[in-house]
């Protein structure tokens, strides 16, 4: 195939070019982004033909793990920039999945689920990128609720920005131990 393209002519070339840029403006992902969000909100959803399109397009490109649990994330708790989660925000969704039956657990619980086959579809693993400052904050929560979580750490940094610019220093060892001591947080690499 490559051979074949190299032997086009210039106009032959160019042709196929403008080909596949429109052809790959009409397939592109933000054309698709509205249809593909409704997948995800209950009240607004596409038709029903449509939605099992989107659905056979989303399994073809994700396809579901043979074993896994979902995992919730969380970047920063101190309100500030779009992926920081304040206390109240925290506390309700907590709330909400307790009452919805959901089960939270730890990294090193959910592996020792799924080694043995047995990962419950009510089971979400509680994760917190960076091992951020603004943690210590939120320690009483963690001790109040013991909600198993793990706290993906990175080594060698000391600070870390992210693509909004906002800067969070991060937590040294010492911290990270003395944030877990009470609670059920447990310490992973990043």
């Amino acid at each position: 195939g490559i051979q074949q393209i190299y032997a086009l002519s210039s106009p032959e070339k160019v042709a196929l070019i403008k080909t596949l840029q429109e052809w790959s403006n009409q397939h592109a992902l933000d054309r698709h982004v509205d249809a593909l969000t409704s997948l995800l909100h209950e009240k607004a959803l596409p038709p029903p033909r449509l939605r099992t399109r989107l659905k056979r397009l989303y399994w073809s490109l994700l396809p579901p793990a043979v074993s896994g649990m979902p995992t919730l994330m969380f970047h920063a708790f101190d309100g500030v920039g779009s992926s920081s989660w304040d206390h109240t925000r925290l506390r309700a969704l907590y709330t909400r999945l307790r009452a919805k039956g959901v089960s939270i657990v730890s990294s090193t619980e959910a592996y020792q689920q799924i080694a043995q086959s047995a990962p419950t579809s009510t089971s979400v693993i509680w994760t917190i990128d960076d091992a951020t400052a603004d943690l210590l904050q939120v320690k009483p929560f963690f001790q109040k609720t013991q909600l198993p979580a793990t706290i993906l750490a990175p080594s060698g940094v000391s600070t870390l920005r992210n693509s909004e610019g906002i800067e969070r220093r991060i937590l040294n060892s010492q911290e990270l131990h003395a944030l877990c001591a009470g609670t059920r947080l447990e310490i992973g690499g990043h």
